[in-house]
């Protein structure tokens, strides 16, 4: 097999292995077609910031995330939010179809992160959106809203990493 097709199936591999240690299941390798995108903390710190998180949500937002791994936020001008299980470009602005990312500096379980852009979002969004990055996701007219956080996450599963150019594949000795 050539070169570029091993690095290429190189990094298909540890995109895959970062995806599965960001969400607990990788569509395809037990048959479903669907990921489990549930938070699955694999230590002290992520299992308190997750039971932390799930008793700041409202009765709403619990049974959401609960079922499928995000919920949804209301900003005070009556803006809708979906705050997805990443680490980045997780929170949706489901009418418009752009991710916006806003974080500390340092790195943190990923049920604190969305619980400080609930919080955030909730009390103080023009805070929010003044750091935020944003970028487009997704065209909000070809889905239904309830069908978009769903659609957001299958499509960073399906993608694939960027071919790299020949010469900035380094020569192997």
């Amino acid at each position: 097999m050539p070169m570029l097709g091993l690095l290429e199936q190189r990094a298909a591999g540890l995109l895959r292995a970062l995806l599965r240690h960001r969400a607990s299941g990788v569509p395809g390798e037990d048959g479903s077609e669907r990921g489990d995108f549930r938070l699955t903390p694999s230590s002290p710190p992520e299992r308190r910031a997750l039971a932390l998180l799930e008793s700041v949500l409202s009765p709403a937002q619990r049974a959401s995330f609960g079922a499928h791994s995000y919920f949804w936020v209301e900003t005070p001008q009556a803006r809708r939010f979906c705050v997805l299980p990443f680490s980045s470009f997780n929170v949706l602005d489901a009418g418009s179809g752009e991710s916006y990312c806003a974080g500390p500096a340092a790195t943190l379980p990923v049920a604190d992160l969305m619980l400080a852009q609930k919080l955030l979002l909730e009390t103080d969004p023009q805070r929010f959106f003044a750091v935020a990055n944003r970028r487009r996701e997704l065209d909000p007219a070809r889905l239904p809203e309830a069908q978009r956080p769903e659609a957001v996450m299958q499509a960073r599963l399906r993608t694939t990493m960027p071919r790299p150019r020949w010469t900035e594949v380094p020569a192997l000795p």
